[in-house]
């Protein structure tokens, strides 16, 4: 008899080759030509500008998106350059790195086994696990680490992401990594599983090793096997270091001035949190997947468990591997991506056929893909990107006076940004990656990012005085002295 996920992968491989349309160019011209801020400020007016203009403005390289339409893709489309050293532009078949879009897909994994009756999604991971175990001796508390903790993001675990290897590096194993005998640190216990969101790639790290624990095979090869293949995603893989006959096929990296990674790209031996190689077309697939197990398009898949617990919000609102939100339009699933030099973003609504990917060789990308999101979303008449319109305030003055300095990261310290003031704007820039983001308060304790949207809320200590911030909500940054 077949699993209600065997079921799933039925029904994904039939929706998933719909014929790819390419008599849209009316609807690409019309979207690529209209990009507009996302952040607008109440005062000014903006004129629409051309993707070309605002990927040549932040020294994005190349791009590649996939539409879907009514449960099938209605266009995908490469724009720019793959590698600047060859010329080589991108396709809709160049493959990109996915970065933490790869969570999701690997979270199909233990939700496979947990649907084969292989795991149990609430119980002790260390009862899968074999070579490495979770101590929870440093840490007191009562509950254990599960997988249905790591994939919301509530385990408590720590390490919220990775850098990556210069391709050529010699990858240290994935217990290695968990020892913090690689480029970061140990992962452990930081808070108590179960309590709060708080994002984490060494948590998938762990699963990792669990799936190939259970699975008894490597990482890459049961996701190949059992995910992959099934879904359709004949252009994707998690092998890490990526194989050297797939070179032609990838995207470069390029880094936030447009300038192309020493070895072209980072390798992430972390493959569950961040190594997986794909296209925006072939992630169209997995939402299409996802969309059609909602829709109950298929009878079989009405009762699917491992679909309805995925879009299920958790502490914090994350789903079993996908962000959750609501628009006017119903729920929503989405995840980004930011790797050395790539960076990404699919969103996608959970009751109907419609969603969109866009993937981007630059760290430089997220400004033009907001705006390339508003633009798809204005086009098709969907709210799975809205402006968002902002009247700058003034700081509280005990702020404005002690904002300047430096502010480490509490998960990393590695993880330091700057605060310094620009003009009308403050400027935030990013030590260790090198890239800087503009600020205008919004509150007498708040900056909002005018390209992103994002805020940073200031933070106090017991004497009333600036101790740091936290940003998008969740990241915390701690003022030094």
């Amino acid at each position: 008899m077949k699993t209600s996920f065997q079921l799933l992968i039925v029904v994904l491989i039939a929706s998933a080759f719909s014929p790819l349309k390419t008599a849209c160019a009316s609807d690409i011209e019309a979207i690529t030509t209209n990009l507009l801020p996302k952040v607008r400020l109440s005062s000014k007016t903006y004129a629409p500008k051309t993707l070309r203009q605002r990927m040549a403005e932040q020294h994005v390289q190349g791009m590649s998106v996939a539409v879907i339409k009514n449960y099938r893709i209605e266009w995908a489309e490469g724009f720019g350059l793959a590698n600047a050293k060859s010329s080589a532009k991108v396709s809709r078949h160049t493959k990109f790195q996915a970065a933490s879009i790869s969570k999701p897909i690997a979270a199909l994994a233990a939700l496979k086994l947990a649907d084969q009756g292989l795991v149990d999604l609430d119980t002790d991971i260390n009862n899968y696990l074999s070579a490495w175990q979770l101590n929870y001796e440093s840490f007191s508390t009562d509950q254990k680490v599960t997988l249905r903790h790591i994939l919301s993001h509530t385990s408590g675990l720590t390490v919220d992401g990775f850098p990556g290897y210069q391709r050529g590096s010699v990858y240290p194993s994935d217990i290695e990594i968990l020892n913090g005998q690689g480029n970061t640190a140990p992962v452990t216990l930081g808070t108590a599983p179960g309590k709060e969101m708080r994002y984490s790639g060494g948590a998938y790290t762990v699963m990792e090793l669990l799936i190939e624990d259970v699975a008894k095979q490597s990482f890459d090869s049961y996701m190949a096997q059992q995910i992959l293949g099934p879904l359709g995603m004949k252009q994707s893989t998690f092998a890490q270091p990526l194989p050297k006959q797939q070179w032609p096929q990838v995207s470069a990296a390029f880094d936030a001035q447009g300038k192309q990674l020493e070895g072209d790209w980072h390798g992430y031996p972390e493959q569950a949190a961040a190594g997986l190689w794909t296209t925006p077309t072939d992630l169209a697939k997995y939402i299409i997947a996802v969309q059609n197990a909602v829709a109950k398009r298929q009878q079989t898949i009405l009762q699917a468990p491992s679909v309805k617990q995925m879009l299920t919000p958790q502490i914090g609102g994350w789903g079993l591997g996908p962000n959750l939100s609501e628009t006017n339009s119903g729920q929503v699933f989405k995840h980004s991506g930011k790797n050395a030099g790539f960076t990404n973003e699919f969103i996608a609504y959970s009751a109907t056929g419609d969603g969109l990917v866009i993937m981007a060789n630059s760290d430089g990308a997220g400004p033009v893909i907001e705006e390339l999101k508003l633009a798809i979303s204005a086009h098709y008449g969907w709210d799975l990107a809205e402006a968002m319109v902002i009247e700058p305030s003034s700081l509280n003055n005990k702020f404005e006076v002690a904002i300047a300095g430096d502010y480490v990261f509490e998960q990393d310290a590695n993880l330091v940004m700057s605060i310094s003031k620009a003009a009308d704007t403050y400027q935030v820039h990013d030590r260790t990656n090198n890239e800087r983001f503009y600020f205008v308060p919004t509150n007498s304790d708040e900056l909002t990012n005018i390209e992103s949207g994002s805020r940073i809320k200031l933070t106090t200590n017991e004497a009333g005085q600036l101790s740091g911030f936290v940003w998008a909500g969740r990241y915390r940054f701690l003022k030094q002295q």
